[in-house]
């Protein structure tokens, strides 16, 4: 079986997705930033090119009427420009060099281009009017070509640019995805996670608070007694009262010693992280309650029925289910009415995946509006019985909570209880 991952690990996930989503989005653009730029660069150096060609036939011009050392020096800045232009557009750009038209274009350019950069210019030999025929004829041709390879370089730029575009909205639409899978497989499940352990540690707190009032409670009486009593001792004169006064200190001692045990039992209880699940019976655990309160229910006579025809076979603490039965069925004999004979019936069912156990009995019944919040205190008690402490219900509470279980009431006063229990 595959171990889930952490939630450390799957935040860390989460955060470098989202970084990766964030550097992959930035590289797109950046990238696309650096490409256009390099495009504005191209379709301007091709316009360029325009631009020189006429100037160029305009100065050859101004040497035909005898301007010529003005026109050398403009001139010769201006073949050196298009020399590096044409070298650049022609050689060194990579980005649409390839393009079928813009490669044919450049091939019908050759000739134009050679006649441009042949043209070379000195003090001494100077053929104005020839040179100007020569550019008067491949001026518009050389025109019309570089027309088209800047038309061709801008469109490929914004069919780059398109792409682009298409590139980075199906970057947005995967990035989104990724996020809201992450938020949905590991932000959800941890915030739920947070709400659960948060509900645990608050249902804990309240344990502890309940835990530190029952424990002032229970023994702030018997220990006020006790003092009493030791009071009392000091000042008694008579053998007989300090005889009777030291009977009242062992009651108040024994009380205190089960108090004790009885909270000692429950902390070893909730501090149990792991408690050992086994495959059980719930018929094989009622069989041998019944032996262990044979006299009891003998005594009682006590009629207990079951059906576990649902359900028989649970994987749960073996000692724990033992624990509840007896403390059930106990309870059911210990008020039962005396108007009826006891009748206690135990029953199981699948709710929802859950196995349910009810222990159903006709005693006295509880007033639950009364006595509700109280039912599973320690040392709580709601009918005047000699042998009442409160203990069985808290206990049973404490060990089915223990394991994640519930365990609720219903009742009606002279009629029976029902105590449903949820493994």
């Amino acid at each position: 079986m595959i171990k889930p991952l952490s939630y450390k690990l799957r935040s860390a996930i989460f955060i470098f997705s989202i970084i990766i989503t964030i550097v992959a989005n930035k590289l797109i653009v950046m990238n696309s930033i650096d490409e256009q730029l390099e495009d504005a660069k191209i379709i301007n150096i091709a316009g360029r090119q325009r631009m020189l060609s006429q100037q160029i036939t305009k100065e050859l011009y101004a040497e035909k009427i005898n301007k010529v050392a003005t026109a050398k020096e403009r001139l010769a800045p201006l073949l050196k420009e298009f020399k590096s232009n044409h070298q650049y557009l022609r050689f060194e750009n990579t980005r649409f060099i390839d393009v079928v038209v813009i490669k044919k274009s450049y091939r019908e350019l050759q000739p134009y281009y050679e006649i441009i950069v042949d043209t070379e210019y000195n003090a001494n030999q100077i053929t104005p009017t020839i040179e100007v025929a020569r550019f008067s004829k491949i001026e518009f041709s050389f025109l019309q070509l570089m027309n088209t390879i800047v038309f061709e370089y801008a469109k490929a730029s914004e069919n780059e640019l398109r792409r682009t575009k298409e590139k980075v909205f199906l970057l947005s639409i995967l990035s989104i995805l990724i996020l809201l899978g992450q938020f949905i497989f590991i932000i959800i499940p941890l915030l739920r996670s947070l709400k659960n352990k948060n509900e645990i540690l608050n249902h804990k707190n309240q344990k502890l608070s309940d835990f530190t009032n029952i424990t002032s409670h229970n023994l702030r009486g018997p220990i006020g007694n006790l003092k009493s009593l030791l009071s009392f001792y000091g000042t008694a004169t008579d053998d007989e009262d300090r005889s009777e006064i030291i009977d009242k200190l062992n009651t108040v001692v024994s009380s205190i010693d089960t108090t004790m045990n009885t909270l000692i039992e429950s902390i070893k209880v909730r501090n149990i992280k792991t408690t050992k699940k086994e495959p059980v019976l719930f018929s094989k655990t009622l069989a041998k309650t019944k032996d262990d309160m044979h006299l009891d229910i003998t005594k009682a006579n006590a009629k207990i029925t079951a059906d576990f025809s649902a359900i028989d076979l649970v994987q749960y603490n073996k000692v724990y289910l033992e624990s509840i039965f007896f403390n059930l069925i106990s309870n059911a004999i210990k008020y039962k009415s005396p108007e009826r004979t006891v009748e206690i019936n135990i029953t199981s069912e699948k709710v929802a995946n859950k196995t349910v156990l009810t222990f159903s009995d006709n005693g006295l019944g509880i007033d639950l509006k009364r006595h509700g919040s109280k039912l599973f205190g320690l040392n709580k008690t709601f009918h005047k019985h000699p042998d009442a402490k409160g203990i069985g219900l808290y206990m049973t509470k404490e060990q089915i909570e223990s394991l994640n279980g519930t365990i609720t009431a219903k009742s009606t006063i002279n009629v029976g209880t029902d105590f449903i229990i949820t493994i």
